[in-house]
């Protein structure tokens, strides 16, 4: 189950029509995930996933796969400017 925040941030990007496909998504690589690593992703490497996204599909799917590969780059990608300063904290619920 994903948390409200992360459904609403769907919605508000995605669309109503587009957000059970965009769930499915996020299910499939919850799943790729925990087989990869024995363990779920979490709701931090969601939200940073969908702040890289834009709300668009290609880049969702681009960032679900990087996130496969080291969430580490995705944390950083969505938290930090090119400055290194934090700029969101995706700890925290979509507001």
């Amino acid at each position: 189950m994903v948390a409200e925040d992360i459904q609403k941030k769907i919605v508000s990007l995605f669309g109503e029509e587009s957000a059970n496909g965009i769930l499915c998504e996020i299910e499939r690589f919850n799943n790729a995930y925990i087989k990869h690593y024995k363990q779920s992703p979490g709701d931090r490497v969601i939200r940073a996933v969908l702040l890289l996204s834009e709300g668009s599909l290609s880049k969702l799917r681009h960032f679900l796969g990087e996130a496969l590969m080291d969430y580490r780059d995705i944390l950083y990608w969505a938290e930090y400017d090119t400055n290194d300063r934090q700029i969101h904290d995706c700890t925290k619920p979509f507001s």
